[in-house]
């Protein structure tokens, strides 16, 4: 008569096993966890970016619109945590001089605009950033000079 007995110990010690992990795993989890780790770009205010001479609105706070544009094609991203890299080719006619342009609709955003060329090649490297925010943009524009 012993193991009846012993059995039902030991299903009554794994059920209170399985209630406890059970509800460790439902009070471990906070449903906002998600969000809290999402970057949120909107912070940076980017209204629009003007690349020689042509405006292109901004979609989710990152990515340029530049559907219809022949010209301007976006050639790849990269996310890490807060800060995003976004590459975009641009064709332009032999001898214009390239241009880029950022617009923010808060004053205290920051945007620094490096050059460089190589190989006949110029790109532009636009940061963006705002003090007290871990977000941060940067935009790489390749200009290819069409013949």
């Amino acid at each position: 008569m012993d193991r009846p007995c012993q059995l039902n110990n030991v299903y009554m010690k794994t059920l209170q096993l399985l209630l406890l992990l059970t509800a460790v795993s439902l009070f471990s989890c906070n449903k906002n966890d998600e969000s809290e780790d999402a970057a949120d770009y909107a912070v940076l205010g980017i209204t629009s970016v003007t690349i020689n001479g042509q405006q292109f609105d901004v979609i989710n706070g990152v990515l340029l619109n530049v559907a219809g544009t022949p010209s301007v094609a976006a050639d790849g991203i990269l996310v890490q945590a807060e800060r995003t890299q976004v590459s975009y080719v641009v064709l332009t006619t032999k001898g214009a001089a390239p241009s880029v342009e950022v617009r923010s609709s808060y004053a205290d955003v920051s945007v620094s605009i490096s050059e460089a060329t190589t190989a006949g090649h110029t790109s532009y490297t636009v940061r963006i950033w705002r003090e007290g925010y871990q977000e941060q943009i940067t935009y790489v524009f390749s200009f290819i000079e069409l013949e």
